[in-house]
């Protein structure tokens, strides 16, 4: 009589796919509602209240701090920012790398549309703290917190499926604080209402799921030697650009030295990989 046959365990890869489903799937319900519900329709009463609150709270650090927060959110500092995974997870970086002009144009259509006022706009300069450049209109949503939920969903999505269960979700659970500070930091700078931050997280959800879509359809874009040389040279040179171009909170230069130091390591890097024997 042959014996029953006994169904073959989980293995880590089948359950960090799961985890991957959840990223991608329960993510753009989530996106959508957040994006949604954030729009700039809450009382204004209501919205100003919040939004000195938390503003006054974060006040108590320094403004370096919440400088070195924001400037992670800027668009060429993410990128660069990204270059010394470009040898480990080069699909991250593409789709990151996607996903932010994708959210950009999300951002722009967005604040065009709308035109909300910011906090430097309806409030007295003395009633909020205030950390850099005084920005007045086209508030929803906040670019920065678009773009930093961009990548880093471009990069969960396009990481965990590689990673055991327990540091995918460790990975998972840092980027999104990441980000999560990279939005509040918009409005201890008092350049943001809450719900701007709340709605640029759910539109940039979206737009690194797109991005990761996208370079799938592609994937002999980021499966290319050359491509990727081209990228990592791209990145030093933003890196460069970086340091020498006057910042909008210069408090918080060190994001952009920390930035451009990982691009050169990535670009080489990617030359050491290049030049060594086993590629000659």
């Amino acid at each position: 009589m042959s014996m029953p046959s006994v169904p073959e365990a989980p293995t880590p890869q089948g359950r960090i796919d799961t985890l991957s489903g959840w990223l991608m799937w329960a993510g753009l319900p989530m996106a959508l509602v957040v994006g949604l519900l954030s729009l700039p329709v809450m009382d204004p009463a209501h919205k100003q209240t919040l939004f000195l609150r938390l503003n006054h709270a974060a006040a108590h650090y320094p403004d370096a701090v919440w400088s070195f927060f924001t400037l992670l959110g800027d668009t060429t500092l993410l990128f660069v920012l990204l270059a010394p995974l470009l040898l480990r997870a080069p699909r991250a970086v593409v789709a990151a790398m996607i996903a932010a002009p994708i959210g950009g144009i999300m951002s722009l259509v967005a604040k065009n549309i709308l035109d909300a006022p910011r906090p430097g706009a309806l409030l007295e300069p003395e009633q909020f703290h205030l950390i850099g450049p005084l920005w007045l209109y086209n508030s929803f949503p906040s670019g920065h917190t678009l773009t930093a939920f961009a990548a880093i969903s471009a990069v969960l999505i396009s990481v965990v499926p590689t990673l055991q269960r327990r540091r995918g979700l460790l990975l998972t659970l840092g980027l999104v604080s990441l980000a999560s500070l990279i939005g509040f930091s918009r409005i201890a700078v008092g350049a943001h209402w809450p719900q701007d931050v709340v709605g640029g997280a759910g539109i940039g959800w979206l737009a690194g799921l797109t991005g990761v879509l996208v370079m799938q359809r592609f994937p002999s874009f980021w499966q290319s030697e050359l491509s990727l040389r081209i990228i990592a040279s791209f990145l030093a040179t933003l890196g460069l650009w970086l340091i020498i171009t006057p910042l909008d909170y210069p408090r918080g230069s060190l994001a952009a030295w920390i930035a451009a130091i990982g691009s050169w390591v990535g670009l080489g890097l990617n030359l050491r990989k290049v030049l060594s024997p086993s590629n000659t």
